[in-house]
This record gives C-alpha cells, sequence and structure tokens, in this order.
C-alpha cells in the first residue's frame, strides 16, 4: 500500500492525479494545448473533453464539455472526434461575449 503524504489530493477514482505536481504539469499542459481531456479521473467510465470559453478581451468565463462513457471512445480518439466542433462553438461565442 502507497503511503499517503500529507500534500497529496484525495482521488476520487483510481485514474486521478493525486501529486500537487502531477496535476500542475497537467494544468500547464492543457493551458498550452488549448484543450483538456479527461479520462476517468473524476468517474470511473467517463470521458470528456473541453475547452474554455473566452470573451473578446480573452478572459475566460466558462468552459464547453463534451462527456461520453469510456466504452465509447478512445482517449487518444477525443481531439480529433469532437474538438473540431467545440472550436467552433468557442470562436462562435467569443464574438458575442
Amino acid at each position: 500500500m502507497a503511503v499517503v503524504e500529507a500534500s497529496d489530493l484525495t482521488p476520487r477514482t483510481a485514474f486521478s492525479l493525486t501529486e500537487p505536481e502531477a496535476v500542475m504539469a497537467r494544468i500547464a499542459e492543457t493551458r498550452s494545448r488549448g484543450y483538456a481531456i479527461i479520462d476517468q479521473e473524476v468517474e470511473t467510465g467517463l470521458r470528456s473533453i473541453a475547452v474554455p470559453v473566452m470573451n473578446a478581451r480573452g478572459t475566460v468565463v466558462a468552459a464547453l464539455n463534451t462527456g461520453m462513457a469510456a466504452t465509447q471512445e478512445a482517449a487518444s480518439a477525443l481531439a480529433e472526434t469532437y474538438l473540431p466542433a467545440l472550436l467552433r462553438v468557442q470562436a462562435g461565442l467569443r464574438r458575442v461575449l
């Protein structure tokens, strides 16, 4: 059994990141590529992809997300399958916010 450090986060599933350094690295990666993919980290059996929604000044004001059962689509295919549509909606919303 692994020893849990006081600085570790409580996992929601067996796939959850729990080390603060790993969480911060994931945030940096997500910020760099412009979208996030979650693979069963919040709920077992759920995968999702999300993009930020920004106003005309570039401030993030919300997020767009689509989720599906982990049995439907491989996590590696989410960006190819769903990202183009999310980015179109993201661009449209930015024009009106």
